[in-house]
Order: structure tokens, then C-alpha cells, then sequence
């Protein structure tokens, strides 16, 4: 895991590759910025991931700094597959944080290096929750997602394009909203949300428009619920990211909702495992929203 040498807290402190041992330095908090870029801050020291001197090119130090919003501490995660995320610099897109020829012995340092899609450029993110809401062990996932509905009073009347409402049609906004608060530790209402997404002026959401709240959108055509999709939600809930999935019927229903966590077994995986919150019913498991609408169309992470 990445490990700040020697737990220390100084400004250019080093940071490493080491064996797991829960110790603080070996903890960070993404905090989301703006644009879909990141910020990690070290739970030790209150400073966060660095690129020494804001310069991209190969085998350039990584260290702990301050934080001053440079575009040297702020990354965007892209999905590597299997749970891993690639963190692409903002100081060039060209360029990601990478363990030094992809070594697994204590101290290999962790720099910055060109995009090779190797191993060392893969990581992954193990949610570190104070009450153990998220035991991974046996397939449990339970990850402490808000609860928002789309015919809130508060926010039920807000425009969504030019001819329909948060209420009527709000569905994926009200559930953006939810895995957005998540991953953000702090409240952000739907009405909230919907200033930073893009709509029709039917009220159909621009997909792309997700990564202004630090998500990408993943079209899957127009499916049924697969092994390989289920697989997909798991491992972004194992890293602490909830999902948001859009579906259809034949009938023209479409409906979204927020998979919160999964109980059963990961070796096949069930629909009635994932625990869902949504935003205009009471169904609490996937496989009720799916005999709703049973094809899948959009996952949102």
C-alpha cells in the first residue's frame, strides 16, 4: 500500500510502497475538488500527495506538501478493471502515478511516470469506515450512502431541463446525489446536483456531464443483469464508490437507483445481494428494481 516513510509529517517527506499495517500513514482521504480531479490527504499529517516541483516526467518524486490547489496534488481517477483506478496528474494527462518498475518490496518508491496500463500504475481503494460499515470479508458490503427521495419538498419543484421537475423525472439526479454526498462526506442535496449535470430540455441527462461530480458513465447497451455487471458494482462498492444504475423496459418505464452494498456470495453473484436506495420507491434489493425495469443501461461510478 502506499506508505509515508516513516509516518513522518514533514513537508517533501517521501512516500513509498509497503506492506500493509493499518497504521496511520498508511491512511488517506480522496477529497473531490472540482473538474473530476482529487486530492488525497494523509489521515497523519493533514497534507496531501504531491508531485515534487509540479513537474511531469518520468521518475519525478512523489512526497507529502501542503495543499495549495496546484495542479501537482490533484488527480482523476480512471477505471483500470478488477476494483483498480489508474490516478492520471492534472499537470500533464499524459502522466500517472506509478510504483518504480512495479516492484512489491517495502520502500520501492512511488513516482510519477508516462501511462503504461502496468500493474504499477493500478490501484485500488479500500474504504476505511470508523464502525466497520464496510467488511469486505464474505462479500459483505455496506457502504453508509444518504437517503435521498426525488419528492422531497425541498426539491421535488426544481426545474430538470425546460418541461420536467426533480419530481416527476429526477430519478438519476436524486441518486447522483447520493453516491456524490457519499463520496464526498458532505451533504449535497439533488437540487444541489442538479446545477452541476446537463440536461435535454426534455429533462434527459447529458451521461458525460457525471464527472463534474468526480464519476464516469458506462453504457451497457441494453441488457439484462449479467455476471459481468454485477462483478462490475462489487468491485466499485469493495473500493467505497457506490453505483448508480439506469434502466429500461419494453414498456418505456426507466428508473435509476443507488447500490449501496452486497451480502452473499461473490463466486455467483445475486441481483437480491446488492442493497439498494431509491429515490421514488421503497425497494430495498436490486433484483426488485429489476422487476421493474430488467434492462440495464448505465452505470454511473
Amino acid at each position: 500500500v502506499l506508505d509515508v516513510s516513516g509516518g513522518k509529517t514533514g513537508n517533501g517527506t517521501n512516500i513509498l510502497s509497503w506492506s500493509k499495517h493499518g497504521g496511520k500513514n498508511q491512511q488517506f482521504k480522496a477529497v473531490y475538488v472540482s473538474n473530476g480531479y482529487y486530492a488525497f490527504y494523509d489521515i497523519n499529517s493533514g497534507k496531501v500527495i504531491d508531485v515534487s516541483g509540479g513537474i511531469a516526467i518520468n521518475y519525478r518524486n512523489v512526497q507529502l506538501y501542503q495543499y495549495n490547489g496546484t495542479a501537482a496534488q490533484l488527480w482523476r481517477l480512471y477505471d483500470a478493471g478488477n476494483g483498480y483506478y489508474y490516478l492520471q496528474s492534472k499537470i500533464n494527462s499524459n502522466y500517472y502515478l506509478d510504483v518504480n518498475g512495479a516492484s512489491n518490496k517495502n520502500g520501492a518508491n512511488v513516482q510519477l511516470y508516462k501511462g503504461n496500463s502496468s500493474s504499477a500504475q493500478k490501484f485500488k481503494f479500500i474504504r476505511l469506515d470508523s464502525n466497520n460499515n464496510n467488511n469486505n470479508s464474505n462479500g459483505k458490503i455496506s457502504l453508509a450512502v444518504p437517503s435521498y427521495k426525488q419528492g422531497d419538498s425541498r426539491w421535488k419543484n426544481t426545474p430538470l431541463g425546460k418541461y420536467d421537475t426533480i419530481g416527476q423525472s429526477g430519478c438519476i439526479v436524486t441518486s447522483v446525489a447520493m453516491a456524490y454526498s457519499y463520496n464526498k462526506n458532505k451533504t449535497h442535496y439533488p437540487n444541489t446536483v442538479n446545477n452541476m449535470l446537463q440536461f435535454t430540455d426534455d429533462g434527459c441527462i447529458y451521461w458525460g456531464s457525471v464527472s463534474a461530480c468526480g464519476m464516469k458513465s458506462y453504457s451497457k447497451g441494453k441488457t439484462s443483469i449479467t455476471q459481468s455487471i454485477m462483478k462490475e458494482m462489487y468491485n466499485s462498492l469493495k473500493a467505497g464508490r457506490p453505483v448508480v444504475i439506469w434502466c429500461t423496459n419494453s414498456s418505456g418505464r426507466a428508473h435509476a437507483v443507488c447500490v449501496t452494498g452486497y451480502s452473499g456470495s461473490t463466486s455467483t453473484f445475486s441481483a437480491s445481494g446488492f442493497s439498494i436506495n431509491d429515490p421514488g420507491y421503497s425497494r430495498t434489493n436490486l433484483q426488485q428494481h429489476l422487476n421493474y425495469v430488467d434492462q440495464v443501461r448505465y452505470l454511473i461510478y
